[in-house]
């Protein structure tokens, strides 16, 4: 309006129309409906809506399967996150909730892609856990083992094996798979899909720690 000044008349007439004019909903204008809210965006405003803590757990344990004997553990079980579409991140626990291993890649979805079997030969069942990095898509195959109380996981001697095969290795040049006919972890070298069988002298293991991976 170009005048600044109001007669009382004018006054009251726009008074009249600012009481009129629906309230503004601004505030629900950064209300966004999760995937895991069931109520409708009308409904939400009018419910208490779900605190960012508690969704997040919520999407954070999302499978639970159990998973039997596990490293000389009984009752041991296994909680799965969907990190990404198709990609799920398994961790292992024993009966009294201590993580003792983790898999995670993609396609498994229903439990874990584990494998308990003997390969270092101890006369005591590993766990071979099966993952594939969902950066790049390195495929890693990670040998959990008890030794006296104390869980330790297994990974490629890179150094080693880059000295005795002459080559350099990278994140995407090279597979570690675990061969269930051979009962051994198999090295696939992608450059001339070379292979070669491990023994547990080309793997270093050290204390496996909730969240290294």
């Amino acid at each position: 309006m170009k005048n600044k000044h109001f007669n009382r008349f004018g006054t009251f007439i726009l008074l009249a129309a600012i009481t009129a004019l629906p309230i503004c909903s601004c505030s629900q204008t950064n209300n966004e409906t999760t995937v895991s809210e069931s109520v409708t965006l009308e409904e939400s405003t009018s419910e208490e809506t779900t605190t960012s803590e508690e969704s997040e757990t919520e999407e954070k344990i999302s499978k639970r399967v159990e998973v039997g004997s596990v490293l000389g553990f009984e009752n041991c079980y296994a909680e799965g996150e969907e990190s990404a579409p198709d990609y799920y991140f398994w961790c292992i626990y024993n009966s009294e909730g201590k993580e003792i291993a983790c898999q995670f890649a993609y396609g498994c979805d229903s439990k874990p892609d584990i494998v308990i079997a003997d390969v270092d030969g101890d006369g005591n069942a590993d766990l071979i856990s099966n993952c594939c990095y969902g950066a790049d898509g390195a495929e890693r195959s990670y040998v959990f083992r008890n030794r006296n109380g104390v869980i330790e996981v297994g990974m490629l001697n890179q150094e080693k094996i880059q000295k005795e095969l002459g080559i350099a290795l990278g994140a995407n040049n090279y597979k570690i798979n675990y061969a269930e006919d051979k009962n051994q972890l198999v090295f696939v070298y992608s450059e001339d899909n070379s292979e070669r069988v491990l023994s547990m002298d080309d793997m270093i293991f050290e204390e496996y720690k909730p969240g290294m991976f």
